[in-house]
């Protein structure tokens, strides 16, 4: 890009471009935002998501969910694809997990049948310690 076209630009006015920037709607805008979220949700759906969490964005593998399987409830490491170890009962899960977590000075999470999170228990950094009630 010719200099002229680096300075037009870097006023808002680059060539070609019939609209600059100040002249887009707040209405264009916000049709941009919901055409973004509208994706996101998607692709969420697609590849099994939790939507209450979007905890996939920030994946902490210290971190160990107990989630229900095909064949039993198993320990999962957050980010990952498939199960560490298999149980039959949740509870065999939660033992597992919890030492796994405490290993990795993670978090526990553990997921109800329904796939939603249902109990935490931090094992290393808490981001929200108690506070003391003296």
């Amino acid at each position: 890009m010719p200099l002229n076209g680096c300075l037009q630009f870097a006023q808002g006015k680059p060539e070609g471009v019939s609209r600059s920037l100040e002249s887009v709607s707040n209405h264009d805008f916000l049709r941009g935002v919901v055409y973004i979220l509208t994706v996101v949700i998607l692709v969420c759906k697609l590849t099994s998501v939790n939507l209450n969490t979007l905890e996939f964005m920030m994946a902490n593998p210290k971190n160990v969910h107990i989630v229900q399987r095909d064949n039993g409830w198993g320990t999962l490491r957050e980010g990952g694809q498939r199960a560490t170890q298999v149980f039959d009962t949740q509870a065999q899960a939660i033992r597992s997990g919890r030492q796994m977590a405490r290993q990795g000075q993670g978090e526990l999470v553990i997921h109800g049948q329904d796939g939603r999170i249902r109990a935490r228990d931090s094992h290393g950094n808490d981001p929200h310690p108690p506070k003391d009630r003296k």
